[in-house]
């Protein structure tokens, strides 16, 4: 993997895992040629697919979303789902999760700004 990666010395071996680690992780970090120096690390790369990510998108639409559709989003059964409102968007985040029945009985739910 070392290597592959551009700007670097190519190697033969490491030292160590630890070593290898660490050096991998420096130059993913500055890459070469990258415009200002830095570049996204992977974790914050792979924000915007995540479930989160995802849920967060659906509830900020105007009519928010159904627990169907957030089921469907997610893969997640719908005790999950709730819970993931209450604890993580409700408690952890301090979002405010308004709920609602829609015609028809169907349950949405929506993030209330400000």
């Amino acid at each position: 993997m070392w290597n592959g990666l551009p700007g670097v010395t190519s190697v033969s071996r490491f030292t160590d895992r630890k070593t290898a680690v660490m050096r991998i992780w420096k130059a993913l970090r500055n890459p070469a040629g990258a415009a200002n120096g830095s570049a996204p690390s992977p974790k914050r790369a792979r924000r915007g697919r995540s479930k989160k990510a995802r849920i967060l998108t659906l509830l900020q639409q105007a009519k928010g979303a159904t627990l169907d559709e957030i089921m469907r989003a997610t893969g997640w059964q719908a005790h999950s789902v709730r819970g993931f409102i209450s604890g993580n968007l409700g408690k952890r985040m301090g979002l405010k999760v308004h709920s609602t029945r829609r015609s028809g009985g169907e349950r949405s739910y929506r993030i209330l700004r400000g």
